[in-house]
Parts: structure tokens; C-alpha cells; sequence
């Protein structure tokens, strides 16, 4: 049986039976992880200053197959060293919205341990 993982919504809601924090679990926190990676630049993460996704700075780059593959290659790198639960199974990308300085990316994984495919989408924008 695959061990559980927790970790605190970021969003810091409140549970209503405890009063603390509510938590993920499962699945929904290994998706926020996850998130957490792509969003990741260089020196954002205290005391692991090099996890660096570096997506926004591809964000004014032509929507081309070597930006995606590009994409690919560093998420799955990023993936593979700092998130060993998962294994990568696919990236799907929202072609419309590349070209209006943000990306829709889709990253489907399966859990280690388990058979079955989840998937996380995440939006990134250009920050002013």
C-alpha cells in the first residue's frame, strides 16, 4: 500500500472541524507540488536556491515546436530530481493562449505505486 502524503493548502483555508490549516492529501498534494516546481525561477526557493523551472522567461518566445520541446525537457528534468513520487507520463500544451504571453500547460503523471494517470494544469502569465 502506497504511503500518504500531506502537505498545508497554501491558500491557508481554514478547516472547519480543527480550526487549522486545511491539508492536502494524496494526489492533490503532489499536484500542488508539482505546481510549485513549474513555477519556480532561479533563487526563488529558500535554501534550494537552484530549482528552476524558468518558464516566464519563455513566455515572449515564438510558440514553436523547440520552445515546447525546450519546456519538456526542463520539466521533466525538474520533475525527475526533485519530485521522485511521480513518474512523467505526458505535457500537453494550450496552443491558443502562447501567444498571448501565458501558457496553459497540462502535466499528466502517474503516482509511484500506482497505476493510474492524474493530471494537474497550470497557467503561467507574465508578471508586471
Amino acid at each position: 500500500m502506497p504511503s500518504r502524503t500531506v502537505d498545508l493548502d497554501l491558500n491557508f483555508s481554514k478547516n472547519p472541524i480543527t480550526s487549522d490549516v486545511s491539508l492536502l492529501i494524496n494526489n492533490n498534494a503532489i499536484k500542488r507540488s508539482l505546481k510549485n516546481l513549474v513555477y519556480f525561477n532561479l533563487l526563488e526557493k529558500p535554501f534550494n536556491p537552484q530549482i528552476n523551472a524558468g518558464l516566464r522567461s519563455l513566455l515572449f518566445e515564438l510558440n514553436d515546436p523547440f520552445i515546447q520541446l525546450d519546456i519538456e525537457e526542463r520539466l521533466k528534468t525538474l520533475i525527475e530530481k526533485y519530485e521522485p513520487r511521480v513518474t512523467l507520463n505526458r505535457l500537453k500544451f494550450d496552443e491558443n493562449r502562447f501567444d498571448k504571453n501565458s501558457l496553459d500547460l497540462t502535466i499528466y503523471f502517474s503516482v509511484s505505486g500506482q497505476d493510474n494517470i492524474d493530471g494537474t494544469t497550470v497557467t503561467i502569465k507574465r508578471v508586471r
